[in-house]
């Protein structure tokens, strides 16, 4: 373990360690019970215990709650079997409140118990039989769970004592007709069948892509020495899977034995939308439309009075009737015939001074001061200029700007390092530090 280089194992993880611990178990079991009737390799079988699957031993009537393989050797918690109704039902039992380990040399012997969790009165929530029990070897072929791989379908072919074919499919086809009862290959039971074996066994998930699901994982692992990559071989076992995948996909889209990749969908803006354009010559279509202007309105007659209805008279503080005014104002009539005097337009403001304009804009961000000039202190030229802002944007709190006259330039810089705001709450002293700020970034005399 200590020496240099890249180690030949893997990394020891949670997993490993498992089934490190089921592959002593198992050695211990074999020798003790198994030797002279199973070979020391029937433990790949015990691939076939799923998580969360209620088992039945055929031989001895043991039911356990399966909790997963680990290759070598399955988890199992043992269950309490009693009947309701005529239909099986089971229970967690205080007798056994432990996992063991538990081995499946014999597949044949095995049965998969479908289960609903119900409530029965006196026994709490129990699982109830729902459906008949399956053989174990078929139940899992079923499943999108499961681990299985080409080897172990071929083994579980030799099982059944079944005549072994060179490819998953094949073998697939010998394990339906086996299952169903009949030699019929185009039977609809064997066909659906095989098919659920298929589409199981193409959806198991492969554990280097959910290794490399985690895309700080993979950042991570980039960033090791060559010798601290060896820690994690599957790591780079599975990079180079994807890779490889990734070559051969390419090399069948080139060459048409595959379909391209849908380009991915185009993504919408999320900001507002523009309004709808307006539609040109919609006024000239309309000015065409319109109808023809007809003979002029008659001039209206001129009005002479103006009815005006009046309130009642008030009496006054001194208890004395107004005099009534008449119901009807006389208004002179308009003369015909005689244009109306011209009204002359108001006259035009004065023009904007640039102090007037200076505190027009500056009241759009704030009360703000004029540039205030700050001379040198080694050569006394004009080093650079300050100003305060009450409140910037009307929403900032009181904030002071400085810059340097960049002399080389000619001009006033508008960023850093020439310019600079800051905020009053985070200075003690904002004369002392502007003017040492200015002192600092001037370029009348180079800093000499």
């Amino acid at each position: 373990m200590l020496r240099p280089g890249a180690r030949p194992w893997k990394a020891l993880t949670d997993c490993s360690m498992l089934q490190a611990v089921a592959a002593w178990n198992w050695v211990h079991e074999f020798f003790r019970v198994h030797r002279q009737t199973a070979g020391i390799g029937s433990y790949k079988m015990s691939k076939l215990m799923l998580p969360l699957t209620i088992v039945r031993r055929i031989s001895d009537n043991a039911v356990y709650a399966s909790m997963g393989n680990h290759v070598f050797a399955a988890m199992g918690l043992r269950l309490h079997q009693f009947e309701v109704d005529g239909t099986a039902a089971f229970k967690f039992d205080a007798s056994h409140k432990e996992c063991e380990f538990v081995y499946v040399t014999a597949p044949l012997d095995w049965e998969a118990m479908p289960f609903i969790a119900l409530r029965l009165p006196g026994h709490g929530i129990v699982m109830q039989q729902c459906a008949d029990a399956l053989p174990l070897m078929r139940h899992v072929l079923r499943q999108d769970e499961h681990t299985l791989t080409e080897v172990d379908i071929a083994q579980c072919t030799q099982i059944l004592e079944l005549v072994k074919k060179k490819t998953v499919k094949g073998n697939f086809l010998e394990i339906a007709k086996h299952f169903c009862g009949t030699d019929d290959g185009d039977s609809p039971a064997v066909l659906a069948e095989v098919g659920l074996y298929e589409k199981a066994y193409n959806s198991v998930a492969d554990s280097g892509e959910e290794l490399l699901a985690d895309p700080l994982l993979e950042a991570v692992y980039e960033d090791l020495d060559d010798e601290d990559k060896g820690e994690f071989r599957e790591i780079g076992e599975a990079k180079q899977r994807r890779k490889y995948r990734a070559r051969v996909r390419t090399w069948q889209v080139a060459n048409g034995l595959a379909p391209a990749d849908e380009p991915p969908p185009k993504r919408h803006r999320l900001g507002r939308p523009k309004g709808k354009a307006k539609a040109k010559g919609k006024a000239k279509a309309a000015a065409k439309a319109a109808p023809a202007p007809g003979p002029p309105a008659p001039a209206p007659e001129p009005v002479e009075h103006v009815l005006a209805v009046l309130p009642p008279p008030v009496e006054n503080v001194l208890g004395v009737l107004a005099p009534a005014l008449p119901a009807v104002l006389p208004l002179p009539a308009p003369e015909l015939g005689v244009p109306e005097p011209a009204v002359a337009p108001p006259p035009l403001p004065p023009p904007m001074g640039p102090e007037v304009a200076a505190r027009n804009r500056a009241a759009n961000y704030g009360n703000a001061t004029g540039w205030d000039g700050i001379m040198c202190d080694r050569c006394g030229g004009l080093a650079g200029q300050k100003k305060y802002n009450v409140m910037p944007g009307e929403r900032d709190g009181e904030t002071w700007y400085m810059r340097c006259f960049n002399y080389e330039g000619d001009n006033w810089p508008i960023k850093k390092p020439g310019y600079r705001a800051k905020r009053q709450s985070t200075m003690l002293d904002p004369e002392a530090e502007i003017h040492s700020w200015v002192q600092i970034w001037r370029s009348c005399c180079h800093n000499e």
